[in-house]
């Protein structure tokens, strides 16, 4: 019975550790888990920066290898070779969405065991043709195998063998020109070599191919062309095995679509062996990346050949930054002025693929980067461009992979509310809008800048990714451009949209006129007038308005565009030439008057030339515009020119009496709301200063009438002005916490080691409550087992 106690004892002492365990592992993953929910980033993430996630395009089961790829738009195809069930075959995966998605297709099964080396091309119409070849395991001859599809993918072809009329064909190559012509390259066993052979498609079938290049040195033969097609022109370069069995490349170029070849060239590629030549055509310049070992192991070199090819580069650029072996480079080109460049290097245990971004405007490289983020060995790159949108494909591991490059994001579209595009307007603050673009890496914020240069880049980023207005305000007259570029969470800047603000708040100076036949104020005899006049602003010139009058000056009446008028059958007389510019907001300058005298003895004395000067054509021309000039009333003057919208919560607005002596003013009513509000015939304010505070976002309108005196035979009369109204608006900037950076500079140095971080917490909590808090707990289970 002892034991049996003693065991009982021993057991739930054992039993209450083991309920403490887990109480803290259960506390500390409840805490694991509010770290990540707290500690989640609300932008999308990719790894490595600038590109999606990753996909699978082949089955996972079986093993497959070799991708190669074409787009035409949206339709992306990549085909490859692959076993699967004891069985090789050639498949292909097709995209309608850019790449987004991908569906896997059968095209044909093989009887070899060699590589087949399959290639795809598509047209413009939508064709899919596909080539391979079987190279025979008995007596290793090659035979080129072809396969398309007219309904995208949805059927393919009987395989058919292409008749090339020599022993051995082997790795096909097909590209469509510009008139959407198929041409097959291919090599082949001729005169003791191997040979680039060319031929085109002629309705189902391939004509005779030619070989593509004649080599006046002695070589041991030419391998691994690549062709790009550019207007008319066909771009062949390809690696040449040279007598001493180094390795050179040699470019073959044909001006009228592959019709005729010109004789070969070799290039500059610098020292040692070069191969692999990948090519991409950008303004006529060609873009060259190869491998060479001049530096004792494998590297990536970029050449550019100028004028198509006509002069290339004295030394080329180095791409790869390492000093291990690198293989398989590839091009394709990005957005805007960027090349892509991708390879797979042995600088890590298993193979990995790098790429580098080339800025081709400014001729500079951006940092070298890691592609390949699992442990899977990653092979055979395959850069192609669908739309803006640049695609690589690879051997990872037994599978093709793909991936899309976030190297762009779209602009922002941007409007205003105060200043429509090309028009111009009277408000010297602009209220400015824009939508966010969407973007696989998400919007981190915007570079925004206001200058008057039609073609500044802004390059910092100065608002955040959630802010969509701003208001602009103190605008001077004439065009002022608003920069704005969007930054994703990738650091891609996208194009920059110049957004014209265009401002005539002021009227435009007085024309300054001349004549060749009339000097002002001086006799003469002509009859015929010609004036010409000019003003300092053409670009808020609407036009003029003008009038010719004799004895008198009259207000101009008459519009015109042009800078020149003549006057032709002039009588006697002293005539005057009146005129004013026109903005195009519709605003009149003062009125130049040009006197002169037709007529050899005209004679005008000096009080007739004082009591013309006297007129005032400038008030006849504003009693004539709708307007309450000589009615009593008061204008409201708020700050910036009278601008529309405010972008503070208090305001200082002045009041001015107009067509009211400022000594008879008794008071002012003034009334403030988000409607209109009619102000009551009673004084509620005293001087001319009033301050509108505690403004919140939103429209105002603000009401005044004014309440003053006039003396009439002796007496005075109390009277209240028209009530004057102005509408504005308030936008208030967004308010931000200084604790704003520091929550986001703590926040991404945390994601940067979550599994790190949290089992610090872990190990930290769980510390704490079996060390600190273990007699508490021994209690409360004690308690427990005690109920």
């Amino acid at each position: 019975m002892k034991n049996l106690s003693r065991l009982i004892s021993s057991l739930s002492r054992r039993i209450k550790k083991i309920i403490i365990v887990i109480l803290g592992l259960l506390l500390s993953f409840i805490f694991i888990i509010g770290i990540v929910i707290f500690f989640s980033s609300d932008q999308a993430l990719t790894d490595p920066i600038g590109w999606e996630n990753s996909k699978i395009i082949s089955d996972i089961k079986g093993s497959y290898s070799a991708p190669s790829a074409d787009a035409r738009g949206n339709l992306v195809a990549v085909v490859y070779e692959g076993e699967k069930g004891g069985k090789k075959y050639i498949f292909i995966s097709l995209s309608f969405d850019g790449g987004n998605s991908f569906i896997q297709q059968t095209i044909c099964d093989l009887t070899s065991s060699i590589e087949s080396s399959p290639k795809v091309a598509i047209s413009r119409k939508g064709e899919i043709c596909v080539v391979w070849n079987v190279l025979s395991d008995e007596n290793a001859e090659g035979v080129i195998f072809s396969s398309k599809s007219l309904d995208l993918g949805g059927t393919w072809t009987k395989p058919i063998a292409v008749d090339t009329g020599l022993k051995s064909s082997l790795l096909p190559f097909i590209r469509f020109d510009e008139l959407d012509r198929l041409h097959l390259f291919f090599m082949a066993y001729s005169e003791n070599l191997f040979t680039i052979f060319h031929s085109i498609r002629d309705g189902d079938v391939f004509l005779r191919p030619e070989s593509v290049a004649s080599f006046k040195s002695k070589v041991r033969g030419s391998f691994f062309p690549d062709v790009k097609f550019y207007k008319n022109n066909a771009i062949l370069i390809c690696q040449v095995k040279e007598e001493d069995y180094s390795d050179s490349l040699y470019m073959v170029k044909s001006e009228n679509y592959g019709k005729s070849w010109e004789d070969p060239e070799k290039i500059p590629s610098g020292n040692g062996s070069s191969q692999f030549p990948s090519i991409e055509i950008f303004d006529d310049i060609i873009f060259l990346v190869y491998v060479n070992n001049s530096e004792k192991n494998w590297a990536v070199k970029l050449l550019r050949g100028y004028n198509l090819g006509k002069r290339w580069d004295e030394v080329p650029l180095k791409v790869s930054q390492t000093n291990a072996n690198c293989y398989s480079p590839t091009i394709t080109s990005g957005v805007e002025n960027d090349l892509l460049i991708a390879w797979h290097d042995l600088r890590e245990k298993s193979p990995q693929i790098f790429y580098r971004k080339y800025d081709t405007k400014n001729r500079e490289f951006f940092e070298e980067r890691k592609f390949s983020i699992k442990n899977k060995s990653g092979r055979n790159p395959f850069l192609i461009s669908s739309g803006k949108r640049p695609l690589i494909f690879w051997n990872e591991g037994n599978y093709v992979a793909a991936n899309s490059a976030d190297i762009q994001v779209d602009p922002p579209e941007v409007y205003s509310t105060t200043h429509k595009e090309d028009s111009w307007s009277r408000e010297t603050a602009a209220n400015i809008y824009w939508k966010k673009p969407s973007d696989p890496s998400g919007i981190a914020g915007y570079a925004t800048l206001i200058d008057r240069n039609p073609e500044t880049n802004p390059s910092i980023q100065n608002l955040r990714y959630d802010v969509t207005s701003t208001l602009v305000t103190g605008l001077d007259d004439g065009v002022t451009y608003f920069h704005i570029r969007a930054i994703d969470g990738a650091g891609n800047m996208s194009r920059t949209v110049h957004y014209k603000l265009m401002v005539s708040s002021n009227p435009l100076s007085i024309p300054v006129v001349i004549s060749s036949t009339h000097p002002e104020n001086v006799n003469s005899t002509a009859k015929d007038a010609v004036f010409r006049w000019a003003v300092n602003d053409t670009r808020r010139l609407k036009g003029f308005v003008y009038s010719l009058s004799k004895d008198s000056p009259v207000k101009p009446s008459s519009f015109i565009n042009d800078f020149e008028i003549e006057f032709k059958d002039l009588q006697e007389g002293i005539y005057f030439f009146n005129i004013a510019s026109i903005s195009k907001t519709n605003q009149i300058s003062r009125v130049t008057t040009y006197s002169f005298m037709v007529g050899r003895d005209i004679k005008t004395d000096q009080e007739y030339l004082k009591n013309i000067a006297n007129i005032d054509l400038d008030s006849e021309i504003k009693t004539k515009r709708p307007s309450v000039f000589f009615i009593p009333t008061v204008d409201i003057l708020v700050p910036f020119d009278f601008a529309s919208i405010i972008a503070k919560s208090s305001v200082k607005c002045i009041l001015r009496p107009k067509n009211i002596p400022s000594q008879n003013v008794d008071g002012y009513s003034v009334t403030l709301g988000r409607v209109k509000i009619v102000p009551a015939e009673k004084v509620n304010h005293k001087g001319d200063l009033i301050e509108l505070s505690g403004l919140s976002n939103g429209d105002f309108t603000i009401g005044v009438k004014c309440r003053y005196f006039t003396i009439s035979g002796g007496v005075k009369k109390y009277r209240w002005s028209e009530a004057a109204y102005k509408s504005f608006s308030v936008i208030l900037p967004a308010e931000t916490s200084p604790y704003d950076g520091l929550y986001f500079a703590l926040k991404k140095r945390l994601l940067q080691y979550p599994v790190a971080i949290a089992s610090v917490f872990m190990v930290a909590c769980f510390s704490a409550m079996y060390r600190k808090f273990f007699t508490r707990l021994d209690f409360w289970v004690k308690k427990l087992f005690y109920r």
